[in-house]
């Protein structure tokens, strides 16, 4: 029984690693859309979510017809997404604009599927905040924590970047070959997108999948605690997170321990001790 605990997954590590390593690849260039202002870039993440999802799962399924079924669905997904999820998004981002610790959760859960417009609501728009500062009107919590230092608005961030090095050090403890994890940890790094690396764990690695997600509550709730207030412009790649925050050093140290702890409770998950 142990055993099988140990080694369950919903598809073999080779079935998903070049689709996973080219979703990741195209992050990076969803990410340079952003940093060149492209309207509604971060769409594109999830119609990456979903062909990767195809191609992970095609060699999977053995008969024809549910490969049929397969590609119906993510066709389903697709349609759905576009022209029926903004009034349920935006639901969920009311209720979750309150709080950073809730926001930080649902994120985490809607980016695993490669959905970000949660997080574009909360961080452009008013659900996010709206503040009266020189002499104009700043809405969202990105915009509000870049021009307001001292705003709490920036909690809604920092988290994520806490985040981001508690999966890197998730991601340490994969099986898969090393250049190919390298590759994976530098393009979730540069980008600062989740999502090709959380669908991976999800379906190569459910155990470490679930302990990301209480490492990613964990830095959301200890960024309050601690008021640790860093911020990033677009996403939260590692080269806005340190050059655009002002207490650096503080940053990367936290950061530093977020993966190192995220990594020593992979091993104690992959080795069943906890």
């Amino acid at each position: 029984m142990k055993k099988i605990l140990k080694n369950i997954r919903f598809i073999p590590y080779e079935y998903a690693q070049k689709p996973i390593l080219l979703y990741s690849a195209f992050s990076v260039i969803v990410y340079l859309l952003m940093l060149l202002k492209v309207d509604n870039a971060y769409k594109l993440i999830f119609i990456g979510f979903v062909i990767c999802l195809f191609f992970c799962l095609f060699k999977r399924v053995k008969k024809k017809i549910y490969k049929i079924i397969l590609l119906i669905f993510c066709i389903a997904l697709l349609i759905f997404y576009f022209f029926f999820s903004e009034k349920l998004l935006f639901f969920i981002a009311e209720k979750c604009a309150k709080n950073n610790i809730a926001f930080g959760g649902v994120s985490s859960l809607l980016n695993s599927v490669g959905i970000y417009d949660l997080n574009n609501l909360i961080y452009n728009s008013s659900l996010g905040g709206a503040r009266f500062y020189g002499g104009k009107i700043i809405c969202g919590a990105v915009n509000i924590a870049n021009s307001i230092k001292s705003s709490n608005s920036a909690l809604y961030l920092t988290g994520r970047i806490l985040a981001l090095f508690s999966l890197s050090g998730v991601l340490l403890t994969s099986q898969i070959d090393r250049k190919q994890n390298f590759l994976l940890i530098l393009f979730l790094l540069s980008s600062g997108i989740e999502a090709p690396c959380l669908l991976f764990l999800l379906l190569c690695e459910p155990a470490l999948y679930f302990l990301f997600l209480i490492l990613s509550f964990a830095g959301y709730l200890l960024s309050s605690i601690l008021s640790v207030k860093a911020v990033f412009r677009f996403s939260p790649s590692v080269f806005e997170a340190i050059f655009l925050s002002d207490n650096k050093i503080y940053l990367i140290c936290l950061c530093v321990l977020f993966c190192a702890v995220s990594y020593y409770l992979s091993r104690l998950v992959k080795e069943r001790r906890i």
